[in-house]
């Protein structure tokens, strides 16, 4: 009977509350405004051809090269972002470092 309980009760339990602390443990901070803000510093512009959003799309991209970094990626393995972003790709990815995923700078 005691084995049946634990198997039934305890188990469980014990499974979803390792679930639970597994999904806390958020990788390093991502800091969108602080990316935002580099970037705007740096000439990036929040709007191309007078498109207002792209900055939407600016962190779509700083995304995409933490998911590069992450995967054992490097800057030549981020494809072609487009004409607009691709003439800012330097700016974009080291900012996406430094704010999105400072844990690819070790």
């Amino acid at each position: 009977m005691d084995r049946v309980v634990l198997t039934e009760y305890w188990l469980p339990a014990a499974a979803a509350a390792t679930a639970v602390s597994i999904g806390l443990a958020a990788p390093a901070h991502a800091d969108q405004q602080g990316f935002l803000d580099y970037i705007h510093s740096q000439g990036v512009p929040s709007g191309y051809f007078t498109t207002p959003g792209a900055d939407y799309s600016n962190i779509k991209v700083a995304e995409m090269v933490c998911d590069v970094f992450d995967h054992g990626g490097t800057a030549a393995d981020i494809p072609f972002l487009g004409y607009q972003q691709n003439a800012y790709r330097d700016v974009l990815v080291d900012g996406a470092r430094r704010f999105m995923c400072p844990d690819t700078l070790h």
